[in-house]
């Protein structure tokens, strides 16, 4: 629903990746944007498991078994406390990767595949007490970090995205992070103070 998707959807394509964009209605995400005419887009109009996971079966029989997903949440317009539709959005992603499971896993043994979220709450992973962002985004780094102890081989990484940012900035963060050799860490935040994730602070001696 923003410019981000066509904008990043090239940015793939010129790397010479095979680019499907996946949307969702307009009711959930926005009006949809123009894409690249080199790009297909197909709605996912039923967002029941069954419908989810038959949308992707007859999305790889076209276009051929999927090797990368990257879901781009959409960004919070005010502070809820609970908002539906972002909780569909959630929920989708959760079906997707369980449904997405068996290829991506056979995709990295044979080359890189790659499970990626981008959401849009602070840049700072939701630690940043200004500005308005939907709390039920934060269940997807939740998500990314299950999915990278459980999918060995497969790249987990989730993005938090300043609102901030213009279209540019945020497609070259996106890529960068996709080529980030660092496995050890699967969520990053890109804030105007820079990239940083989250570490365990180890306890000083006791006296």
């Amino acid at each position: 629903g923003t410019d981000l998707t066509p904008a990043l959807a090239k940015a793939l394509s010129a790397q010479g990746m095979k680019v499907v964009v996946l949307a969702l209605k307009n009711v959930m995400v926005g009006n949809q944007k123009a894409m690249p005419r080199n790009i297909p887009r197909a709605l996912m109009e039923d967002l029941t498991e069954t419908g989810i996971q038959n949308t992707l079966e007859n999305l790889q029989q076209e276009y051929g078994p999927a090797g990368m997903y990257i879901h781009l949440d959409p960004q919070g317009t005010s502070a809820e406390v609970f908002s539906e539709n972002e909780e569909t959005v959630a929920r989708t992603a959760f079906l997707v990767a369980k449904h997405l499971m068996k290829n991506l896993t056979e995709a990295s043994r044979l080359h890189y595949a790659a499970f990626i979220t981008v959401t849009h709450m602070d840049g700072e992973l939701g630690l940043n007490t200004s500005g308005y962002f939907e709390p039920v985004s934060g269940s997807l780094f939740g998500l990314v970090k299950t999915l990278n102890l459980e999918w060995d081989k497969v790249f987990c990484r989730a993005i938090d995205l300043s609102p901030e940012f213009n279209i540019p900035t945020a497609v070259e963060h996106i890529m960068a992070e996709l080529h980030d050799p660092n496995r050890l860490i699967s969520e990053v935040g890109y804030s105007s103070k820079g990239r940083f994730t989250l570490v365990v602070e180890q306890p000083g001696a006791e006296t």
